[in-house]
């Protein structure tokens, strides 16, 4: 292997920084994409689960740690097009550690049949849905609403829950509005996407859900359930 003696001194040779330079902006990109979405879902089990005539759709609802979910400026997601919603059926429960450490913070579950936009921050551009924003399909956003901001970990903010006629899988797109903490503190867009109920499902309807719908009995034990697996990890 040559080197070559750069005219500034002996600091390395050129083609050595070169590398070193490019593989320092290389981990700077990882390290930006490993924190690119914040507030993201993740569907239980990889599928929806038959419910009478319907499908259960179930997400874990996460804050990637050292981000924010704030009060001020309403920290919020939002899944678009979702075929066959069930209107009226979108729910979310708190996981019990991230309302005890919010006095009661929860997300408030609201349903559109477009929007809402995402402008831009002083931090960020604005978003809006890769796959378009149908009027023919509802989508539903989750608004962070209680006692005190909150800073992660731990991750699991709750179980989003919602219906559809279908259980056929779709890639859809999310988009989030919350803070990566700093410093400095940094109020973000972020897209991310998730599988959910394919627009093969048709326009929102209503209809009523199963009458488990209405508890959150089932919910408490997945909570159980991935802490479990957290321990068993973590063994």
């Amino acid at each position: 292997m040559r080197f070559y003696q750069s005219s500034g001194g002996e600091h390395g040779p050129p083609r050595v920084r070169v590398i070193v330079a490019f593989a320092a902006i290389l981990l700077a990109g990882v390290a930006t994409t490993a924190r690119a979405n914040t507030i993201t879902l993740s569907l239980i089990g990889g599928a929806a689960a038959p419910a009478g005539t319907l499908f259960q759709w179930s997400y874990q609802v996460r804050l990637t740690g050292g981000s924010a979910v704030t009060l001020s400026e309403p920290s919020r997601f939002t899944m678009f097009d979702l075929g066959g919603y069930v209107l009226a059926s979108a729910s979310f429960v708190a996981d019990p550690a991230f309302s005890l450490a919010t006095g009661g913070g929860t997300f408030v579950m609201s349903e559109s049949s477009t929007g809402p936009a995402y402008p831009a921050t002083p931090d960020s551009p604005a978003q809006s849905p890769v796959g378009g924003d149908s009027s023919s399909y509802e989508n539903i956003t989750g608004t962070y609403v209680g006692g005190s901001d909150y800073v992660s970990p731990p991750e699991l903010l709750g179980i989003l829950t919602l219906y559809s006629t279908t259980g056929v899988k779709q890639t859809k797109d999310i988009i989030s509005l919350d803070v990566r903490t700093g410093p400095p503190d940094l109020q973000v867009n972020a897209p991310s996407t998730e599988e959910g109920p394919s627009t093969v499902g048709g326009p929102p309807i209503l209809v009523p859900v199963p009458i488990a719908a209405a508890g959150g009995l089932g919910l408490f034990g997945l909570f159980g359930g991935i802490r479990a697996r957290r321990r068993s990890d973590a063994e």
